[in-house]
């Protein structure tokens, strides 16, 4: 194998290896869906967001959104499985990941979440959503004229 093949290899098991940990990382909210309303107030109030809104529509918001953390972590592991095949599937998770981190920042600052929160969540997910355009890059200048990560 030449360089630009282990370079391109290297690229690939480094991508995948990223998007299977951001994919284990958002499948963790899967406890989310079962923690009971108790427990959520508690981590609410630990987390310096004051107290947790009284009524169902917090408790299910706060369910609705870890399961689709969870449906969006699943789908990072699939790609994963293939960053070749998925080279399409992979630009829409990182641009869409790019475009989603400026969103949900605004909303945290508009929301007033304490600093550590906005800081964490959005630069976090865009620095993420970065790195796996850079790693897609690099697979594809380790292979001229290919299409994405590998392709030829």
């Amino acid at each position: 194998m030449d360089f630009a093949g282990r370079a391109q290899d290297r690229s690939e098991r480094l991508l995948g290896a990223l998007l299977r940990l951001m994919a284990a990382a958002e499948m963790l909210a899967a406890i989310g869906i079962l923690m009971p309303r108790a427990q959520m107030a508690a981590w609410h109030a630990r987390l310096g967001l004051g107290g947790f809104p009284e009524g169902a529509l917090a408790p299910y918001l706060a369910r609705h959104l870890a399961a689709m953390y969870c449906v969006h972590g699943g789908f990072l592991w699939m790609i994963a499985r293939d960053v070749r095949r998925h080279d399409a599937l992979l630009l829409y998770a990182a641009w869409s990941g790019i475009a989603f981190s400026a969103l949900v920042t605004a909303l945290d600052l508009w929301a007033g979440f304490p600093w550590y929160w906005w800081a964490a969540e959005g630069p976090g997910l865009a620095a993420l959503s970065v790195t796996f355009l850079l790693l897609r890059a690099a697979c594809r200048r380790s292979r001229p004229g290919s299409a994405g990560c590998g392709r030829s």
